[in-house]
Parts: C-alpha cells; sequence; structure tokens
C-alpha cells in the first residue's frame, strides 16, 4: 500500500513539473514585430523615384507598407544646396503593382496609394528651393518604426540656373497672374495665355525674341526660382512681362 501510494506521489510530482516546462516557453511566438527584438515594426523603403521635368518637384517614396503619423519631419534630405521639403502626402492609385514575372514595366493602379496585390504604399514629398541638380540623399526615420533600405540616394534635375542665356529659361514657370510659360527647349516655348498657345522664340544674351510679326521682345533675367521679364516690345512680349516675376514650378 505505502508503494503504491509512493507511486502516485512520484506521477503527481512529475506532472507538475511538466506543466511548469510547459509554460516557461521562452519562444518569440506572435508579436508581430518583424523579428525585432525592440518592439518596433519593420517597414522596408524599397525605392525613392524623382519626379518633374526639367526640374525635379517630387519624390516618390515607396514602402512595404504605410507609416502610421509619417510626416515630411521624419524625413531628412542632404547632399544637394538649398534643397527643402514641402507636404507629405499618400497617392491615390499611384503605386506600381506587383506584376509577378518582373519583366512588364510599372504601371499605377488604385486603389488609396496602395498596391492591390500587396501592402505596399507610396508617398510624394514635394521639394524645391535648390537651383543646380545633384545626388540627393533621403533618409526616414520614424519613432516605433525600423525603417529598413534607409537611406537611399537618388539623383534630382534642375532646368536652368541663374544668369542669361536659354539654359536658364528652360522648365514650367507660373506668373503672378496664374498663367504659365513653359520653356520646352531652347527655341519653344508655350505661354498659358488665351490665344497665345506654343511659339517660337530664341534668346540673344539677356533678350527673348519671340517669332512674329506680333512676338516681339523682352529682357529676362533668372535668379534661383524667380524669372523677371521687363521692356517689352511688341504684343506677345507684352503679356508675358505682365506676368512677371513668375516662378519656376
Amino acid at each position: 500500500m505505502r508503494n503504491t501510494i509512493k507511486c502516485f506521489g512520484v506521477i503527481a510530482l512529475v506532472t507538475v513539473i511538466g506543466f511548469s516546462f510547459s509554460a516557461c516557453d521562452t519562444g518569440n511566438g506572435g508579436g508581430g514585430t518583424g523579428g525585432n527584438t525592440d518592439g518596433n515594426t519593420t517597414v522596408t523603403l524599397i525605392d525613392v523615384t524623382p519626379s518633374g521635368s526639367p526640374t525635379t518637384t517630387e519624390l516618390l517614396l515607396r514602402f512595404s507598407q504605410s507609416i502610421s503619423g509619417l510626416s515630411a519631419s521624419d524625413i531628412t534630405l542632404s547632399g544637394v544646396s538649398g534643397v527643402s521639403k514641402g507636404s507629405l502626402n499618400i497617392l491615390d492609385g499611384l503605386v506600381p503593382p506587383d506584376t509577378g514575372g518582373g519583366t512588364e514595366p510599372d504601371t499605377m493602379v488604385p486603389p488609396e496609394g496602395r498596391n492591390t496585390r500587396n501592402s505596399e504604399t507610396t508617398y510624394a514629398l514635394g521639394v524645391s528651393g535648390f537651383t543646380a541638380g545633384g545626388s540627393l540623399n533621403v533618409a526616414v526615420a520614424k519613432s516605433g518604426f525600423t525603417i529598413s533600405g534607409s537611406p537611399k540616394t537618388v539623383s534630382i534635375t534642375h532646368g536652368g540656373g541663374s544668369g542669361s542665356g536659354a539654359a536658364a529659361l528652360l522648365g514650367n514657370w507660373r506668373s503672378n497672374n496664374s498663367y504659365t510659360l513653359n520653356f520646352t527647349s531652347a527655341t519653344s516655348v508655350t505661354y498659358g495665355y488665351p490665344g497665345f498657345g506654343t511659339q517660337n522664340y530664341s534668346v540673344n544674351g539677356n533678350t527673348i525674341i519671340f517669332a512674329g510679326g506680333a512676338g516681339g521682345t523682352a529682357s529676362f533675367s533668372v535668379s534661383g526660382n524667380t524669372l523677371t521679364v521687363s521692356n517689352p516690345t511688341g504684343t506677345l512680349a507684352a503679356a508675358v512681362a505682365s506676368g512677371s516675376p513668375f516662378t519656376r514650378q
């Protein structure tokens, strides 16, 4: 009888020890932190694509998923003098889809800035203030997240520079009365003013010469992102000068 009691006692003790080991599981099951021991959520910065021609006006940042509360202040730009950040927005319907085969070109698809086949999310960050292109470093840091793939380096462009000559004019400009002046090449300009449209032009020093008898001439100067047009002769030149100064877009 005593042996039987001892036997039951041993069995009970072994059972208690077994439950104790089961309760002490030290594995990392669940948690949803992407394998991080610091509790952060891991998100990958897949790529950064400059947008805008001939001058870059925004950066498209594509992430593996959305980042709650991400703002422009969480993004650091360096490497290009004068560059400044604008607003940050999630793009609606502008995300390259996963085509599967990897050979088809990317196209832009909805909805809500997210790829329809996965959780990729693209943000658009406005950029301005620089007067010359170059290699731009883009770094992202957000509390509660580990950003894999950051920083990225991309090339941004600037369509013109300060001074005179056709190269300084290249690009799209907007006047103080909201009309646009788009110098698409060294010989063609489109003026978004009723009755003018696309015209041929040439440059001699700091003088724009608009083709045609009613075109006329005007003096110009470019300083950073500001185009000033003055001293017009002729109908088109006078219309352009009436919108001066223009701001590079």
